[in-house]
């Protein structure tokens, strides 16, 4: 039986090393997009040895729809502790007047798709009228 042998320049070994190394993606954000926002609390939050002075919320990415189909009954709660710095624990204990206001601005990092249906839900959406 014949071998056919090939020579590989070393250009092409480092090409065959570099597809077998896991190279994470990233995002380039466009200018004037908005991917982060922190919202400063009124009454903070202490949570296992840390202070919790502002919640930084961020754009949903597509692995978080996997985590989201995985939370069940509490999708809101869950929906919140995947987009922002804080575990539930801590979104829980919330004063009121802060937890409206990191759900407003949450709002604004959901897919267009998911804010034109809670607009719908809610009744205070552009579907809404009188």
């Amino acid at each position: 039986m014949d071998t056919i042998v090939k020579a590989v320049t070393a250009a092409e070994i480092q090409a065959f090393e570099a597809r077998k190394q896991k190279v994470p993606a990233t995002q380039i954000t466009p200018a004037g997009f908005e991917g982060s926002k922190r919202v400063p609390l009124t009454v903070p939050v202490q949570f296992d040895g840390k202070m919790y002075e502002a919640i930084n919320l961020r754009r949903l990415k597509g692995r978080d729809f996997t985590a989201l189909q995985r939370l069940g009954d509490d999708e809101d709660m869950g929906l919140l502790s995947l987009i922002s710095d804080a575990p539930a624990e801590v979104l829980a204990e919330l004063d009121g007047d802060d937890f409206m206001l990191v759900s407003e601005a949450a709002k604004d990092f959901l897919p267009r798709k998911l804010r034109e249906a809670a607009e719908q839900i809610s009744g205070n959406g552009p579907s809404s009228q009188p």
